[in-house]
């Protein structure tokens, strides 16, 4: 699911798995997958993976 600034016509923030509870975040040319906590133990994310935007994975 894409995550929009204005509903469906905004720019395009991140996209989010909410099965997973993941979202896919690109900042200054590398993209990272983070995985959110609903519970706190100890820490509320966890970057998954993280890899230049160039290779599109």
């Amino acid at each position: 699911m894409q995550v929009r600034t204005n509903g469906n016509m905004g720019d395009r923030l991140f996209d989010w798995e909410p099965d997973t509870n993941t979202i896919v975040i690109v900042k200054k040319k590398m993209v990272y997958r983070v995985k959110l906590f609903d519970e706190y133990n100890g820490q509320r994310y966890k970057i998954v993976d993280r890899y230049p935007r160039d290779l599109n994975i």
